[in-house]
């Protein structure tokens, strides 16, 4: 990306430079697309998709209720979260 926009900065034709500007974007965007495809064919040959998705959110629930038990964190009593104090 460094040096994308190393180059970028020193071409002075417009045409150029959104040529080289989206061919990054749409490159990026296939090969970001590949792995997410990869990874979900992975998931779903595999058939933990499932599984998964259960144990993930029973880990989260446990520690959730762990931490507010403990003391750890505090949930807020009207069931929203703000940003702010």
């Amino acid at each position: 990306m460094l040096f994308l926009l190393s180059l970028l900065v020193h071409l002075q034709d417009r045409k150029r430079t959104a040529l080289i500007a989206g061919t990054f974007v749409l490159v990026s965007g296939a090969v970001y697309y590949a792995f997410m495809a990869a990874y979900l064919n992975l998931f779903l040959i595999i058939g933990f998709s499932t599984i998964l998705r259960l144990t993930l959110g029973s880990g989260v629930g446990v520690n959730l209720f762990s931490w507010t038990v403990a003391g750890l964190i505090e949930l807020p009593r009207n069931g929203r979260y703000s940003l702010t104090s």
